[in-house]
């Protein structure tokens, strides 16, 4: 697991209050990439003569100014679904500042659950080890996600397959990182030494991959049942129905967020770091590393922070241009 990936997982969403937090900063970044992005484009087309006089004197590439102006282009078109969820989050949630009796705060709720788009699509990851019920190692894991409010759907484990199985469209990944948080609390309650539980497949970006590390998985079950299922074969841990019951009570305090979450985009996508031996233009020689999932408040706080850094130096170009000969 990289660095960054570690910092999400063990700030970001091992409780409910820092997975709201975490989803209200994705919706933020959102909400500011659209804004910027257009800033940058109509920085460049109003002082586009002095950026490419300026560009031809210092002997840097013109082509440099249409890199940025295609990029900020693409980020206005590629998030502005994300800046419309951002603004829809910030309408439903507004009747929050003015209420706060139960009954209020219920009318809410209700109100976001019927903004949620329905949906049967299934989603699923594979965990390391397969996880069972102490006493009931046939029997799947069941948590409904749903409050007063009404059910988004219900999230069952089988061994090593966690399966999301909505009644409501848009949850993301991160709702299973939030549940190998929960369920490593349990393990580790039980024992301190117990080893981290890691999510190995995503079937939402490689369903291919996720489907044959699953089938892999049965076929060692498969082996354990002919064998007389003298133990498992394939690593196993064991939660109590005390920790089932306490993850349901995590789950229905996060329902309200994750309706929040469903008017995000879903970006989900493997990501590679890269670090130059040699830097560049020579980075002929580079450490790589692969992550299977790249949360979004990594990838788009990255693609925020390059847009705003895009924009600040244009602006202190147009505000104190530098001493160039010929301008």
């Amino acid at each position: 697991m990289s660095l960054a990936e570690e910092l999400v997982k063990t700030h970001a969403t091992p409780t409910p209050n820092r997975y709201s937090a975490r989803v209200r900063w994705v919706a933020l970044i959102y909400f500011a990439l659209s804004p910027l992005s257009l800033l940058i484009i109509l920085m460049v087309i109003w002082r586009v003569q002095f950026f490419i006089t300026l560009s031809q004197r210092s002997n840097v590439e013109t082509l440099t100014l249409a890199i940025i102006f295609v990029l900020a282009i693409y980020y206005l078109i590629t998030t502005f679904k994300g800046f419309l969820g951002a603004l829809r989050i910030l309408w439903l949630n507004a009747p929050k500042l003015w209420t706060h009796d139960d009954e209020g705060q219920t009318k809410i709720e209700t109100r976001k659950h019927e903004a949620v788009k329905s949906s049967k699509k299934k989603q699923y990851v594979c965990f390391d080890q397969a996880i069972r019920l102490k006493g009931k190692p046939d029997e799947p894991i069941r948590w409904e996600l749903a409050d007063d409010a009404g059910k988004l759907g219900t999230i069952v484990v089988d061994g090593v397959k966690a399966s999301y199985e909505p009644k409501k469209d848009g949850m993301s990944n991160s709702i299973f990182e939030f549940l190998d948080d929960q369920i490593e609390k349990a393990l580790q309650k039980q024992d301190p030494d117990a080893n981290n539980l890691e999510i190995t497949q995503w079937s939402s970006i490689d369903a291919d991959q996720a489907s044959a590390y699953y089938n892999m998985v049965c076929a060692f079950q498969n082996l354990q049942r002919q064998l007389g299922n003298k133990g498992p074969v394939w690593p196993t841990v064991e939660i109590t129905q005390e920790d089932i019951d306490q993850i349901g009570e995590e789950f229905r305090k996060l329902v309200p967020t994750l309706r929040n979450e469903a008017h995000l985009p879903k970006v989900e996508y493997e990501v590679e770091y890269n670090v130059p031996i040699i830097p560049e233009p020579l980075g002929f020689v580079r450490l790589t590393r692969r992550d299977n999932r790249a949360d979004p408040l990594i990838s788009m706080g990255c693609a925020g922070l390059v847009m705003l850094g895009v924009m600040l130096i244009l602006a202190l170009f147009i505000l104190l241009p530098p001493w160039v000969p010929g301008i």
